[in-house]
């Protein structure tokens, strides 16, 4: 089983939450899911597509490599104990 979204928004597309599950990783799910959601983003006119992955998660950051996407900026979030 994989999941994503995809949101237009004006010219841009914006990629989210792509997940595989566990049991199903390693069969082609996630490149089937998020070249579908980029086919799905140009019969919309998307101009550009980004995405966030989480940092030190190799597999996907492959992946989106593989696919033509390269990294921009890192970021992080702040915790208060």
């Amino acid at each position: 089983m994989a999941w994503g979204l995809a949101v237009l928004e004006r010219g841009a597309a914006g990629l989210y939450d792509v997940v595989v599950a566990p049991e199903c990783r390693g069969q082609g799910l996630g490149r089937q899911l998020v070249s579908g959601l980029l086919q799905w983003a140009a019969t919309q006119g998307a101009q550009q597509v980004d995405l966030q992955v989480r940092g030190g998660n190799r597999v996907a950051e492959q992946l989106y490599a593989s696919l033509g996407f390269v990294p921009v900026y890192g970021y992080h979030y702040r915790v208060q104990d």
